[in-house]
């Protein structure tokens, strides 16, 4: 089966208004989530490259075009310090998810919902911070 080299759009590439990238750009930088930027556009009914919904690779694949550096963990600040806060204390990975969930923090895909695996990763990456 062969690849007709002619199909689709170039890989990476992404044909929406300036306007709508710039906003994108806005609402990540303001602490949106992908999730919640493909949510909030698609409900908007806001025009993708092939007028179909939203989807949080495509507003990544968007900020990467304009050099914006989208971690997949990135949560706010006073929430990776209450991690670490958390964990410095002696909580497992298990007892941190539940406290954020418990306090309705979104999580990194805009979701009440937080998983130890999230957690250790956040963690980790603290602890290597501190070790440079």
């Amino acid at each position: 089966m062969s690849e007709d080299p002619k199909r689709g759009r170039p890989t990476g590439t992404y044909e929406v208004d300036n306007d709508v990238r710039i906003r994108i750009k806005k609402m990540y930088q303001s602490g949106d989530t992908l999730l919640s930027i493909a949510q909030k556009l698609t409900e908007e009914g806001v025009p993708t490259a092939r007028n179909r919904q939203w989807y949080q690779g495509t507003v990544r694949a968007i900020l990467h075009q304009m050099d914006v550096n989208t971690e997949r963990y990135k949560v706010p600040d006073f929430i990776r310090d209450q991690i670490f806060d958390l964990y410095q204390q002696g909580m497992s990975y298990n007892e941190i998810a539940k406290v954020l969930t418990k306090q309705g923090f979104k999580n990194t895909r805009g979701r009440n919902h937080w998983h130890a695996s999230t957690i250790s990763r956040i963690v980790q990456k603290r602890l290597a911070e501190k070790k440079e």
